[in-house]
């Protein structure tokens, strides 16, 4: 059994998009209307919006490779508050009409 972490680069667009968008459905479908889940996977998860986002240099995304297979990518607030990073505020949106909420959080770095 190997785990393994790796950043995402252009190349790996497609298959961003792919387990993101599959992510963010089955995580938050329960508790939000299918008009609203669909309109927002549709704007947020289309190819050229991860290619900006992956393009962005404020912005880094990393696979989670289990037996050389990608089985994740990392977003858990667990992960990065392990990593030292800590709870700087939130970010509200809309999902349609049902408002959502992100936290910021930011670490130090020496």
């Amino acid at each position: 059994m190997t785990i393994h972490i790796e950043r995402c680069t252009l190349k790996d667009a497609h298959k961003l998009q792919e387990i993101s968008y599959e992510t963010f459905n089955e995580t938050f479908k329960h508790q939000n209307s299918p008009e609203n889940m669909k309109a927002y996977l549709e704007k947020s998860f289309n190819l050229p919006q991860v290619e900006k986002e992956l393009s962005n240099i404020s912005s880094q995304f990393f696979f989670v490779y289990f037996n050389h297979e990608v089985a994740g990518y990392l977003k858990a607030i667990a992960f990065y508050k392990n990593r030292g990073f800590i709870k700087k505020g939130t970010h509200s949106f809309y999902m349609g009409d049902e408002k959502q909420t992100d936290l910021l959080m930011t670490k130090s770095f020496k």
